[in-house]
């Protein structure tokens, strides 16, 4: 039985899938399983994924049609044989030591889940930033870690089901713990992780907490998450099912009030991603799950963000006399283009 499961799901990453794979095959611990889907790419990255599997018996390759990361997580969790399972992002990449240190960090506490820090990667400023969960959490909620061995969502109620971290890879847990809670992916493409990471957060009665930056998240303007699309409208099937996850695990009363909290933060994100000409249909779908005052908060967070942004930079058409001027405002500083910038009307 290998030690850890390595579950990735690929699609068109042909550029970073080498940088992701290599650290994953370098990890100090060896005894793993790494396992691919291939979720219908059309890019290079089968053939990619073909070499190093080739070469490397640890790799179990699956290939589906295109149908998002999270059909792709749960086809294989079907299959995994670790004692414990960990996910990657096939564009992010992991430190050399990462699964050695986390594997004997759980078995040392013969913990369902392990919490770790990470880094973001501005992939167009080539930046990096530190996200430090003890530190976040101090913010939030006075407590400090050092004081803590281990925590469950209990010990951060308020607000707990947006702020102890949505991302299914900046943890492992113990197979068992998995099937033992039937833990699974929403089968979707947007939030398809909220499902899983929720569940794992309300059935763990312990969550330990490694203070390392293990995991590198790569930024990419042009990634599904951060992309305007249709499929953003499947983030209403993910707050119907955190609600039905909520009633079946008996906390519908105890976390009504965060899960007010979290539809409303979720729906103000996604916001940001829905195409244009479709918001007024998404802010319409938005009042089944918000009562009024939660959609006026919604609003008002909205407006509030797009303000900042335009006071720091917009551009914006203005006619005088027939003659479209062309105004750049840059930190509350305006700039008028000359004529010869603009086309006449």
């Amino acid at each position: 039985m290998p030690k850890i499961s390595v579950i990735i799901p690929i699609y068109n990453v042909e550029g970073y899938l080498p940088e992701c794979l290599n650290s994953v095959v370098s990890q100090t611990l060896e005894d793993i399983e790494i396992i691919c889907v291939n979720d219908g790419s059309t890019d290079n990255s089968l053939n990619i994924l073909k070499e190093y599997a080739s070469s490397d018996s640890r790799f179990v390759l699956l290939n589906q049609d295109n149908s998002g990361q999270g059909i792709a997580r749960n086809k294989a969790l079907e299959i995994v044989k670790g004692e414990y399972t960990a996910f990657v992002d096939p564009d992010d990449w992991l430190e050399v030591d990462a699964f050695e240190n986390l594997y004997n960090f759980a078995e040392d506490n013969n913990a369902d889940v392990v919490q770790f820090d990470y880094k973001t990667f501005d992939n167009e400023l080539k930046t990096f930033k530190e996200i430090n969960f003890a530190e976040i959490l101090k913010k939030k909620y006075k407590k400090i870690f050092r004081d803590l061995k281990f925590f469950n969502w209990k010990d951060f109620k308020d607000a707990c089901l947006q702020d102890l971290d949505l991302h299914a890879w900046s943890r492992v847990y113990k197979t068992d713990f998995i099937k033992r809670n039937k833990l699974k992916f929403a089968p979707l493409r947007r939030a398809e992780d909220h499902l899983f990471v929720l569940g794992a957060i309300l059935s763990a009665d312990k969550i330990f907490y490694y203070p390392a930056f293990f995991y590198n998240y790569r930024i990419r303007n042009n990634s599904t998450v951060h992309s305007k699309s249709k499929d953003n409208f499947q983030i209403f099937q993910v707050l119907d099912m955190t609600k039905d996850l909520v009633n079946e695990l008996g906390l519908s009363t105890e976390l009504k009030k965060e899960l007010d909290i979290y539809n409303r933060t979720i729906l103000t994100w996604h916001y940001r991603q829905t195409p244009i000409e479709d918001l007024d249909k998404y802010i319409d779908m938005c009042k089944k799950y918000l009562s009024d005052e939660g959609l006026k908060k919604m609003m008002k967070d909205i407006n509030k963000r797009r303000s900042f942004l335009e006071n720091i930079f917009s551009l914006k058409n203005k006619k005088v006399n027939g003659d479209k001027y062309k105004i750049i405002t840059v930190l509350g500083v305006s700039f008028v283009l000359p004529k010869k910038a603009v086309s006449r009307t």
